[in-house]
């Protein structure tokens, strides 16, 4: 199985290639899992996206230059490493607060207020911009795309 019914690829305690000590996964689908874990020479946290190698290799190389090619851009996830392990494809990035969509969860009524939608949705449409800049199209946004850094 794939996606959201996919077993994890990795689990809590286990070391990707003698750096990364994976902590939980932190969100899965049809793109793979993402896993919050830390870097243990750097000492700080970083989330970790991993696909089987064999799911669409292309789509990983392309993401992975994607955020080369971004990489110090605001609104952007930093690139920290990429690699292999275990027949999977990985990318680490810097990890970042909380999605919005668990953050409307939370709210009372689950809305926010217009003025911090704008600011959310001039951020969001800015990073998108940078991503069309270099020439490529994000063909699935959504609010589990946008995290909130607290």
């Amino acid at each position: 199985p794939r996606g959201k019914n996919a077993p994890p690829h990795l689990s809590s305690g286990q070391m990707l290639n003698g750096k990364f000590r994976i902590d939980k996964i932190i969100g899965s689908g049809g793109f793979g899992q993402i896993y919050k874990a830390s870097d243990e020479l750097a000492r700080v946290s970083v989330a970790i996206k991993v696909v089987p190698a064999d799911h669409e290799p292309g789509r990983m190389i392309l993401e992975q230059k994607v955020l080369l090619l971004l990489r110090g851009t605001k609104h952007i996830p930093y690139l920290l490493a990429s690699g292999t392990f275990n027949g999977l494809m990985y990318i680490v990035m810097e990890i970042l607060g909380k999605n919005l969509g668990e953050l409307r969860r939370k709210r009372k009524n689950r809305k926010f207020s217009i003025s911090t939608v704008l600011r959310i949705g001039l951020q969001a449409v800015a990073g998108l911009k940078a991503v069309h800049d270099v020439g490529y199209l994000h063909r699935l946004f959504m609010m589990l795309d946008i995290f909130i850094e607290m």
